[in-house]
């Protein structure tokens, strides 16, 4: 191999060829690259050996690649403009047969392809320029691999405006009208695996047309014909492959790579090269800058980097300040680029820590009870009232949500919420405060609950009561929550239970008087009109006094009646028995009676002759049945009473006899 940058001549084959060759990166040609450290190139040539090119713009095969083409050939374009305006090659009425142009001999071992522009006249159309017709009258394009003797089809170009593998050589079908070959059309074929060989020629032939009136029809044009050898095997690169397509390179400094298209005979000289100029630099390096890569579940964490100019995060962000709240355990791939593209990779692992997983236990309460709320899960525990226990005693008044903070083990915190459900108290009522008399009754009674509980034992909705003293009454009424409220009910008792009596005395004598007194009330009236709690009366008879006592209490008056009997006698009236036994149960005789305001008393015994054998001035005084001392004898004796009644002033006496019996 001879270095590039020499001058080379082409091979015995290549001299009126033309070769090039172009180094790619992917597919697109370049002289120079800047690349980063670390990355790859994927390399490869492109290029070609220009074996024939014809254009027939001189108005005639100008290549000397031809060993055959028929005499009378057109390039003035006869019947209309070429695809690019210039002159083309017509085989029209004056070319005879046979119309065919042959190629020399060309190493094809490589493989190529041909190129050319084909078109037919049309049908029916003057001459020079009527078309071909019959099925077999079209164009093939063949090669031949032993110096002509035998040809091998690559395409038939057939009048019905098909590209068939060969020509059938039939008549039929006929064509007449355009097809896709009465317009000019390129048409590009790969050389056949067949062709692929040191010494290959290549022709396009038109085997049978029409002769007819002095002239041949059946004409047809070829332009702008190239055949191209692939320089794939005679590629070498400066590192030592020798294919188009070495793949990936991987310079690691500043380096050149060179292409080399060799002759294809001995002694291979070069005849094209080409270089590609890499300029390889080194990474850009840059450092995480963070307080930690551990963080709790559902917090963020910012993250700076310096030493780059762009950075580009494998989860989307941009910048050198990022915030990222990732949900697990995350790695994070940062590619930072400085300013000519180069980049560099590097993770860092942020490790989410799980929040406390929280238990918490709510309290169903009523109005004014304790509820006890619990939290578990953690280690901490911070209630937003200010509590700092696992558990509180909490008195809500309607349901309220408690929340509360929870720290784990790992100082990570988490919070929540619990509801205390409340039930409102029942509105229960109950009767109101009352006032009864001493020895009354009054109906109490509760309402608003399905339960009842009364200080007295009852469970009914109302119970009768009969207080002897000012009560309060409690009442708890439960509605079906088991939710109780209390109430109260006070009686008050008039203090006036009973109404006293007593009269001075009560016994009295006709015509006299007593004092009757009354106790146990405030106010009084008595059946003689009277007010105030004692009277002065004068019965005449037994007589029965009434009393009616009042006493107000508590905006409420009570009476009582109470009555007392006098009995009235006639004081100074006598009883006086007819016999006696001095010596039996009633040893003394004398007068029996009430005595009562009397004055002058007198009472004297006499016997039968009329002696006096006792007297006395004290009524309570009497004769015990003797004389002298000496028993009187059984028998008769006359007894004398007299006395002066005061309050009367009259004067009683009486005179009757005795009987002495022993």
């Amino acid at each position: 191999m001879v270095l590039a940058g020499l001058m080379f001549v082409f091979g015995q084959f290549l001299v009126s060829g033309q070769c090039n060759i172009q180094i790619c990166i992917d597919t697109t040609p370049l002289d120079s690259i800047e690349i980063c450290l670390g990355d790859s190139l994927s390399i490869s040539a492109t290029g070609e050996c220009i074996l024939l090119s014809e254009s027939f713009d001189n108005m005639a095969f100008g290549s000397t690649e031809w060993i055959y083409y028929p005499p009378n050939i057109q390039y003035t374009n006869p019947c209309m403009s070429s695809a690019n305006g210039s002159s083309y090659a017509w085989f029209g009425a004056a070319c005879p047969p046979t119309r065919e142009i042959v190629t020399k001999d060309f190493d094809l071992m490589a493989g190529g392809y041909i190129s050319f522009d084909l078109r037919y006249g049309l049908q029916g159309a003057n001459t020079p320029c009527d078309g071909p017709d019959a099925m077999r009258e079209g164009v093939s394009l063949q090669y031949s691999t032993d110096y002509g003797d035998n040809w091998h089809d690559i395409a038939y170009f057939a009048p019905t405006g098909s590209v068939l593998p060969s020509n059938p050589f039939t008549t039929l079908p006929t064509t007449f009208g355009p097809t896709m070959f009465t317009s000019w059309g390129n048409y590009v074929f790969q050389i056949p695996a067949g062709a692929c060989t040191p010494h290959t020629r290549i022709r396009w032939a038109q085997y049978y047309i029409n002769y007819y009136n002095g002239h041949f029809d059946d004409s047809w044009g070829i332009d702008n014909i190239l055949i191209s050898r692939s320089i794939e095997l005679d590629t070498r690169w400066d590192f030592g492959s020798d294919t188009t397509s070495p793949g990936f390179v991987h310079p690691t400094g500043d380096s050149v790579f060179i292409a080399y298209l060799l002759d294809y005979h001995f002694p291979y000289d070069t005849i094209a090269s080409d270089t590609l100029a890499v300029w390889v630099h080194q990474m850009p390096e840059f450092d995480f800058l963070m307080d930690t890569n551990r963080i709790c579940l559902r917090d963020s964490l910012s993250i700076h980097l310096t030493g780059a100019y762009a950075y580009q995060w494998s989860n989307g962000l941009l910048g050198n300040a990022v915030t990222v709240s990732p949900s697990a355990d995350a790695l994070f791939t940062v590619t930072g680029t400085d300013d000519i593209g180069c980049s560099s990779e590097d993770s860092l692992w942020i490790y989410v820590e799980p929040l406390p997983v929280i238990h918490l236990t709510g309290d169903t309460v009523c109005a004014g009870d304790t509820a006890i709320l619990s939290a578990s899960g953690g280690v901490r525990y911070e209630w937003r009232e200010g509590d700092t226990l696992a558990s509180i005693q909490v008195v809500p008044q309607h349901s309220t949500i408690y929340h509360i903070t929870v720290t784990g083990a790992n100082n990570c915190k988490d919070t929540g919420s619990v509801l205390s459900y409340v039930w409102q108290l029942p509105q229960g009522t109950s009767s109101e405060d009352t006032t009864i008399c001493f020895g009354g009754e009054v109906i109490l009674w509760a309402s608003g609950g399905v339960e009842y509980q009364w200080s007295d034992g009852a469970h009914t909705p109302s119970i009768t009561v009969s207080p002897k003293m000012d009560e309060l009454f409690f009442v708890t009424i439960t509605d079906d929550h088991q939710c109780a409220v209390r109430d109260s009910v006070l009686v008050r008792v008039n203090p006036l239970r009973e109404v006293l009596l007593e009269a001075n005395p009560d016994t009295v004598c006709r015509g006299t008087s007593s004092l009757i007194n009354a106790l146990g009330g405030v106010e009084y009236i008595w059946s003689t009109g009277a007010y105030g709690s004692q009277i002065e009366v004068w019965p005449g008879s037994p007589t029965v006094y009434h009393v009616t006592a009042t006493e107000t209490y508590a905006g409420l008056t009570c009476m009582l009646t109470n009555s007392i009997y006098l009995y009235v006698e006639e004081c100074n009236t006598l009883h006086m028995a007819n016999a006696f036994n001095p010596e039996g149960y009633t040893n003394v005789f004398k007068p029996i009676g009430n005595f009562f305001s009397i004055s002058d008393y007198y009472f004297a015994i006499y016997d039968r002759w009329g002696r006096m054998i006792f007297e006395t001035h004290n009524w309570d005084e009497g004769w015990d049945g003797r004389i002298h001392g000496a028993p009187a004898p059984n028998g008769a004796y006359v007894y004398l009473v007299k006395f002066t009644k005061e309050y009367v002033d009259q004067t009683f006496e009486r005179i009757g006899t005795v009987t002495v019996i022993r």
